[in-house]
């Protein structure tokens, strides 16, 4: 998918862009669902005011907004769920990862997607207690036979998997190094490069230089901004402190260095926005909102 210009033509601005609502729940417009009663129409008017074309969607907001009201939207605004965001049992139940896939395949085929995100389980105590009792070699071959299963259940249907370093802290998905052993094993796959998430491995990441390792393998990229210290919320890292998001260009993350070497490097595929706001805006201000952080990304590629 060719969403953006920011090839070696010239610095052109972002004709394309998609919006993440929640790629994983420190993001999640979850709560504006239930403390605004946020609707499907409502987030879709405002990303099609904003510019954007698409939208990230996990399959939780999914059944929390109803494929009805998702799909009358899309149809009203012409704004889609791009890509639907699916956690998989990879080490909970693994005898219940090719079920499961075969339903979100079916599932994002009828949203009209064009890519599956696969999340490689989902932040839990009880996985968290599984992956202590495997080695990292063990965690990183698991990945590799449930991600094959996927690439070639994806084939059949004609759907794209993509793979995105992960922010859980005990999996060896949050460095370089892992992310590389994987895609070396699974060609197939669709790396989706998150700005900020190699920071629950190491939150001195240099973004630049892990993104020159892997930028072969990038078919997505997630712009995501975050803080780091040891505060209540946000996702907990390998040495205990955390990261949050927050509103893009307000973080530590170097996001103009980073769309400075995409462009560079003729990248062409999708960009996508990782929403966080804040406080206070929610419902039609949203697309004030969106609209700011797609400015501040235009202005800086």
């Amino acid at each position: 998918m060719r969403s953006i210009s920011i090839g070696p033509k010239g610095c052109r601005k972002i004709e394309k862009f998609q919006f993440a609502t929640a790629p994983f729940r420190h993001l999640s417009l979850i709560p504006q669902r239930f403390l605004h009663g946020l609707s499907a129409d409502t987030l879709f008017a405002a990303a099609k005011t904003s510019g954007l074309t698409g939208l990230d969607m996990m399959e939780m907001e999914v059944m929390l907004y109803g494929e009805k009201a998702i799909l009358k939207a899309t149809e009203k605004y012409q704004t889609g769920v791009d890509c639907l965001i699916s956690e998989m049992p990879f080490f909970t139940a693994p005898e219940k990862v090719e079920s499961a896939l075969k339903a979100s395949l079916a599932k994002a085929k009828r949203l009209g997607a064009k890519m599956l995100m696969v999340v490689p389980g989902s932040f839990s105590k009880k996985e968290q207690s599984i992956c202590s009792k495997l080695s990292r070699e063990e965690m990183l071959d698991r990945a590799v036979t449930m991600y094959r299963l996927a690439t070639d259940l994806g084939k059949t249907k004609g759907m794209p998997i993509g793979f995105e370093n992960t922010s859980h802290f005990y999996k060896p998905f949050a460095d370089a190094d892992g992310i590389a052993y994987v895609m070396e094993r699974v060609p197939e796959l669709a790396f989706i490069f998150d700005t900020a998430n190699f920071r629950v491995g190491n939150v001195d990441t240099d973004e630049r230089s892990v993104y020159e390792r892997l930028k072969p393998y990038i078919r997505r990229v997630h712009l995501k901004d975050v803080v780091i210290g040891d505060f209540r919320g946000g996702e907990r890292c390998a040495n205990g402190q955390k990261i949050k998001a927050v509103p893009t260009g307000t973080g530590v993350i170097d996001l103009p260095g980073l769309l400075g070497l995409l462009k560079a490097d003729g990248y062409d595929g999708t960009l996508v926005l990782e929403y966080a706001s804040s406080p206070g805006i929610y419902g039609k201000k949203l697309a004030d909102s969106f609209s700011q952080a797609v400015r501040y990304i235009n202005e800086r590629s």
